[in-house]
């Protein structure tokens, strides 16, 4: 009965990292109706869970499994395969635990992050976040940073990697991410970063290398160079600051 499968999740182990591969499986038992109590069971191998490349299989560990990380590089998920995501994310026990999620090379474009931009902005505790390598471009990188900056996930949110997605745009909604200490956007085609990313106090890194930004000063490029790699965020920072009429006093200042 229901009882007897609230029972089974509770009981099951807290997982710290499970990983999903192509090239291996984990020895274990599922079930494939989702609507199931069984939950899905592995052995641990070196202190890392691996989970075969299936996304029907992974909607079992999100759904069953009180995981805080998870690694779904390379699943092929394609927009096709967000649907059962979404499912997983939305109505699994993992929604209250998972901090970081690992989503990069799964080509996943605007009809995917429809599906799963929502959701995986309303998980409390998520702290990273890894989209390197799919097809989001300036329409699903705006759709997934405008859930990010209105989701409960924004205060906790460190880490954003949104490189090689085709991005001509920077993402606007990313400067409402009040807790983004790292920024990842390389090997996109982004011609301007707004000087508003200075208002961020917490990011300590933007890797905007790999993008043909123009307008910046040579003294925020290492050694002169314009493009590569890109600009230096402790260098442009205070740049941007200055240029907003902003007071930044070194350390050694005395108050005013």
């Amino acid at each position: 009965n229901g009882n007897e499968g609230n029972e089974e999740v509770e009981n099951m182990p807290s997982f710290e990292l499970l990983q999903t591969r192509n090239t291996a499986r984990l020895d274990g038992t599922y079930k494939d109706d989702l609507s199931g109590d069984q939950a899905w069971k592995g052995r641990k191998s070196k202190g890392m869970e691996r989970l075969p490349a299936d996304a029907t299989e992974c909607v079992h560990v999100l759904r069953f499994s009180l995981i805080s990380k998870l690694d779904c590089t390379k699943l092929n998920l394609n927009d096709a395969g967000c649907l059962p995501f979404e499912q997983g994310l939305s109505k699994g026990v993992a929604r209250n635990t998972l901090e970081t999620l690992f989503l990069w090379k799964n080509g996943i474009g605007v009809e995917g992050m429809k599906c799963i931009a929502k959701p995986i902005a309303a998980l409390p505790r998520l702290q990273q976040l890894n989209f390197f390598r799919n097809r989001l471009g300036d329409e699903g990188s705006a759709m997934l940073c405008k859930q990010l900056s209105l989701g409960v996930c924004a205060p906790n949110l460190h880490t954003l990697w949104l490189s090689d997605n085709n991005i001509h745009t920077f993402p606007d909604d990313v400067l409402k991410i009040p807790g983004l200490v790292r920024l990842f956007l390389s090997a996109n085609k982004i011609k301007r970063i707004p000087q508003e990313l200075g208002l961020l106090e917490k990011l300590t890194l933007v890797d905007a290398d790999h993008n043909p930004i123009a307008g910046l000063p040579e003294e925020v490029y290492y050694r002169g160079m314009t493009r590569l790699p890109g600009p230096r965020w402790d260098v442009l920072r205070p740049i941007f600051r200055n240029q907003m009429g902003l007071d930044l006093p070194d350390d050694d200042a005395t108050p005013r």
